[in-house]
Formats: structure tokens, C-alpha cells, sequence
């Protein structure tokens, strides 16, 4: 997942970063925290709105409340589209970023300014 993000975003020259328990895991575990089964990332809103708006995958969908109806989140998420999301198997995530058993992205909005 994370490695179709940051192809699309290097593409596209959208600023992001790896954040929050995906941050922490990838320094203290080297890979996911075993019981954080997410991936979070931050974004400046001007880029999270183009990658909104020019995100197309063949299988992760973009969700907020703009995009999905009954979306229950403060933040926007990536996650798998639910054909390949019931596939997925959450046991085993304690591996890499690259690990596709995580089902969604959390995606943070930044506001001021990205150094």
C-alpha cells in the first residue's frame, strides 16, 4: 500500500510523511508495531487536496466524508477496496512498510508551514 503512495505522491511531487505509530514502529520495531494494525501519514492540506483529487488505484480507494457517505473519521483514509480488503490477513504485520496486510492509510491534513 504504502509503496503505491509514495510512487503516486514522488510522481506527482506531493510532500508526505510517515507519522504517529507508523513513525515509532518503523524506528523502535523496524517495521509495524505489532498491535498497530494502520499506517499514518502526514501531508500539507494543499498536497493532501491534489492527492485527493488525482489519486486513481485499481485498489485503494480515498475516503472522507466527501467521498463516502457514511464516513465516521475527523481524517481522510486510504484503504484497500473492499474485495481485496476481506482478503487481507491482520495477523502477521510486524514486518515491513512494505507489508500489504495493513487495511488502511490514515492521511493527516497539515496546516502553516511544511520544512
Amino acid at each position: 500500500m504504502l509503496d503505491e503512495i509514495d510512487a503516486f505522491c514522488r510522481a506527482e511531487g506531493i510532500r508526505y510523511s510517515i507519522a504517529f505509530g507508523t513513525l515509532l514502529g518503523a524506528i523502535r520495531h523496524k517495521g509495524f508495531i505489532p498491535w498497530d494494525d494502520d499506517m499514518d501519514i502526514i501531508m500539507p492540506l494543499p498536497d493532501m487536496q491534489i492527492f485527493k483529487n488525482k489519486f486513481k488505484s485499481k485498489d485503494l480507494e480515498y475516503l472522507d466524508i466527501d467521498t463516502y457517505k457514511h464516513f465516521d473519521y475527523h481524517f481522510s483514509r486510504i484503504g484497500y477496496r473492499p474485495k481485496r480488503r476481506y482478503k487481507l490477513s491482520l495477523e502477521t504485520c510486524n514486518h515491513c512498510l512494505k507489508s500489504e496486510t495493513t487495511s488502511y492509510c490514515g492521511n493527516y491534513a497539515l496546516t502553516g508551514d511544511w520544512q
